[in-house]
């Protein structure tokens, strides 16, 4: 009768079958206590009541089958202590009664069952000893105890020596202390060994039977030399001696991560330069933290959502494996068999079910342990960071007639987040997604996340039980601006960082021409702009430019609040001499003039002998470059008309630096986070470090900023500044057309990859050879409600018009501004970056799908937004 779907309770009345020898119900959804039989079922051999949702405590009455050689209760939701009437069972050859919630110590009595070959205790709540009277059963053939609560000193190692079958052997997580025994060693017919997760130390046998084919010694306290076979790569056997304190490591073959020997932090100044991974406190290959964010995409392909990129984990490995990423920015490590799989499948995949899922490509594949899955991200900059773990169930089907539970815990950095947590409750459904976020802090340069199998849940359904994760997206904590519109000190030193030398244009204007208003004080020269700011209150407002004031990544940059209660940011400039404060401001002054809506303005300065201070006031939603790629919540409102407005407000205002003011201003550095954007996502062009002037002629090579440096090329330069060519205002229009393509597709213009970076550009040429452009928008932003293809697709023609590999080909930005703005129809030209351009132009008809054939954007679709 098992596996009928039958419910409700057990029948009291089946105590009364005198003749009754086998009764199975497991796999079924009954209910309620078990019946309490009695001596009348004398002939009863086998009971198995396994896998239902049987609750209270095990009957005293089934000490009296004296017949009984099989009894299984496992999976259910038992509770209360053994009672001890069951080790009374002397013929009893097979006790499974893990995956309860039963309690207690395990009594001497046990050594009564003297019959028994096998015992599945785990995932259970037991505490105190092992019994000593364990190694009175000589004809144990598998033996499995888990999560026993020790006493303070922890519990001995159990006396099995006289159990010479067996072949199975877990104590995982038993509290055991000391040495491993080194008859454990000399039990020729044992094949599987897990004695992780527990206190051991000491010695450890040189030497196993030759048909081991798993050792699990994970997360224990070895302190002696690593034994050889630990790391001999030449045998199959499956080996985890991760977490530990092993010293004088032996060998390691090749000097390689081996697929089924997990050797990761399982030693101690192991001095191995090629395998630092080795080193128990290992953090960083060499030792440099360099990463701020890492996506990984658990048991799936390489993806791209909301612009970051997710890097693949195909692995298949998982029964004792470390796998350390191509870049060595993350890695993971798994260890544990199944229970009831015929193979190994460490990587769980569906398609169809999950198909109508938002960012479906995170949840095909799923990674899954059936004990221990660990993940790290290496190399992190010490920081507050989001851990944001992506979760849908795909293990089983919902519409069979077994159904599963799986149920496991999740640490952060040592810390419990998650206990019994279930996916399908939280999702509300099989293939169903859900997502935890947290906020740790990394101090190390190492993050860890484990997720790890209690013994909860079910072992049989899902086939493949245990801890599954989706994705994982670690990123800086996003610093959105307050409610009082205020930005955090990181983000306004950000915002400095990047644009200071443009406030330090204007103190070069009122020096050169004489429009300084200044003060000869004691306490320095007031350099005021846009307001009056001496020493002393920038002083006062920065706390005497306090080491906890500072703030950002580039430079002297320090929050600072001014009297009338205002947020600002000071950025601080040494010079060496004199000479060169002089050399800075005049090399840089004449920008000053500028005055237009799209470019940013500081609000204020001051000089103290060879320090320049620069006061600058924040933008509300920081940079197109927070916008696009750092903070989720602001992303979420960049609709068709938001990005649009920024695409126009970044070609007026490139426009007036090359045409309109009287200076003719190549920026030469225009990337998006340059690009400053307030509440309303007005664009500031910043940092003008970088500047050369122009006298409209293409081949004037002659710039004012002589002692300037060029900008270093982030991917964002056109191809005759690396060219060493003089520079043009075309350079610039071709940077607007890459960063055009950005706002457009959502992606980087370079996506790193494990193998090899791709470059957003590259892609962009390949689809329009194709005739298939429209495929790089970004699918957020086909869905917004003011989306219009036509108008879209146009200007990535446009942007790719920008990106022409010849400048000459190149419009101007008027040109742009005016296409924009409807003013103008665009004709384009397709782009071959091996040729430059094809020798007959033709006009660009963006898709068929289009509603028209002009490619010029109408005056209604691209009227400014307001």
């Amino acid at each position: 009768m098992s596996g009928n779907q039958l419910s409700g309770l057990i029948p009291p009345s089946l105590t009364n079958l005198k003749q009754l020898s086998f009764l199975d119900l497991c796999y079924n959804n009954l209910e309620g206590p078990i019946p309490d039989f009695n001596g009348e079922n004398k002939a009863l051999k086998s009971l198995y009541l396994c896998r239902n949702r049987l609750n209270g405590s095990i009957p005293r009455g089934l000490g009296q089958l004296s017949s009984l050689q099989y009894l299984y209760l496992r999976f259910n939701e038992l509770t209360g202590t053994i009672p001890d009437e069951i080790w009374n069972l002397g013929s009893l050859q097979q006790l499974e009664l893990q995956d309860n919630q039963i309690h207690g110590q395990i009594p001497e009595k046990l050594g009564n069952l003297k019959n028994l070959e096998e015992m599945l205790l785990m995932n259970n709540n037991f505490s105190g000893e092992i019994p000593k009277s364990i190694g009175q059963l000589t004809k144990l053939q598998s033996l499995t105890i888990t999560d026993v609560l020790g006493g303070p000193n922890g519990n001995s190692f159990p006396d099995l020596q006289s159990s010479v079958k067996l072949g199975t052997l877990v104590l995982r997580n038993c509290s055991l202390t000391g040495p491993i025994p080194p008859y454990i060693g000399r039990l020729t017919q044992l094949t599987r060994l897990d004695l992780s997760f527990n206190m051991l130390s000491g010695s450890i046998p040189l030497s196993w039977p030759e048909n081991f084919t798993s050792i699990f010694l994970r997360s224990n306290k070895f302190n002696v030399s690593l034994p050889e076979w630990a790391s001999d790569g030449t045998n199959e056997v499956y080996v985890d001696v991760s977490d530990n304190l092993f010293i004088n490591r032996t060998r390691f073959p090749n000097d390689t991560i081996s697929r089924n020997k997990n050797l990761f932090g399982c030693c101690v100044d192991t001095g191995d330069v090629k395998n630092k991974w080795l080193d128990v406190n290992y953090h960083c290959e060499n030792d440099t933290s360099k990463f701020d964010r890492v996506y990984i995409n658990c048991g799936g392909n390489d993806t791209y959502i909301n612009g970051n990129h997710y890097e693949s984990d195909l692995n298949p490995d998982g029964m004792s494996t470390f796998v350390l990423s191509n870049n060595s920015a993350w890695g993971y490590s798994s260890m544990g068999s199944y229970a009831y799989a015929s193979s190994g499948q460490y990587i769980l995949s569906e398609t169809c079910n999950v198909s109508n899922i938002a960012d479906a490509p995170l949840y095909t594949g799923a990674r899954v342990a059936p004990i221990s899955l660990k993940y790290y991200a290496f190399c992190l900059r010490n920081d507050t960071y989001t851990v944001r773990l992506d979760f849908a169930e795909i293990g089983w089907d919902p519409t069979g007639v077994l159904q599963g539970r799986r149920v496991f815990n999740v640490d952060i950095q040592g810390k419990k987040e998650l206990q019994d947590y279930n996916i399908e409750q939280e999702a509300k459904g099989i293939y169903q997604n859900t997502s935890q976020e947290f906020n740790v802090t990394v101090n190390d340069s190492r993050l860890e996340i484990h997720l790890y199998w209690s013994g909860k849940g079910s072992v049989s359904v899902p086939l493949y039980y245990g801890p599954l994760i989706s994705a994982i997206a670690v990123f800086p904590v996003p610093r959105p601006p307050k409610k009082n519109h205020k930005v955090s000190p990181v983000t306004v030193g950000s915002i400095v960082g990047s644009s200071f030398i443009f406030v330090v244009l204007i103190l070069a204007l009122l020096w050169r021409f004489g429009l300084l208003g200044k003060k000869t004080k004691k306490d320095g020269v007031e350099l005021y702009p846009g307001g009056i700011f001496n020493f002393q209150e920038i002083k006062t407002a920065t706390n005497n430019f306090d080491a906890t004031k500072k703030v950002g990544h580039t430079g002297s940059v320090y929050q600072g609040v001014l009297a009338d209660g205002t947020e600002v940011a000071v950025k601080q400039l040494s010079c060496k001499s004199k000479h060169e404060t002089h050399q800075i401001i005049n090399e840089i002054g004449m920008i000053y003039t500028l005055q237009h809506s799209n470019i940013a303005k500081p609000m204020g300065c001051c000089v103290k002998e060879r320090q320049v201070l620069l006061v600058y006031k924040y933008m509300e939603n920081i940079s197109l470059q927070y916008v696009l790629f750092d903070d989720e919540e602001v992303r979420s409102k960049l609709n068709w008309r938001a990005r649009f407005k920024i695409i126009l407000g970044m070609a007026k205002g490139l426009a007036f630096l090359h045409e309109e003011s009287k200076l003719d201003i190549i920026h030469s550095n225009i990337k998006p986070t340059n690009i400053l954007l307030d509440k309303d996502f007005n664009v500031r062009i910043s940092d003008f470090r970088y500047s050369e002037l122009h006298d409209g002629q293409s081949n004037k090579e002659e710039t004012t900023f002589r002692n300037m440096p060029r900008a270093k090329d982030t991917g964002h330069m056109a191809p005759e500044y690396m060219q060493g060519l003089p520079l043009t205002p075309k350079a610039d229009v071709y940077s607007f057309g890459l960063v055009t393509l950005e706002i457009i597709s959502g992606l980087p213009h370079i996506i790193v990859k494990a193998k090899e970076d791709i470059q957003l550009l590259n892609t962009a040429y390949k689809y329009h050879e194709e005739g298939g452009l429209e495929a790089l928008i970004e699918k957020r932003l086909s869905q917004s409600k003011d989306y219009k293809f036509h108008e879209v697709v146009t200007i990535l023609y446009l942007a790719m018009k920008c990106v022409s590999p010849s400048f000459d080909l190149r419009p101007a930005m008027s040109e742009v501004v005016e296409i924009l703005e409807g003013k103008k129809k665009f004709k384009g030209k397709r782009i071959n970056p091996s040729h430059d351009i094809e020798s007959s132009p033709n006009v660009v008809t963006p898709t068929s799908e289009s509603s028209s054939k002009s490619e010029g954007i109408s005056q209604e679709e691209s009227s400014t937004i307001n």
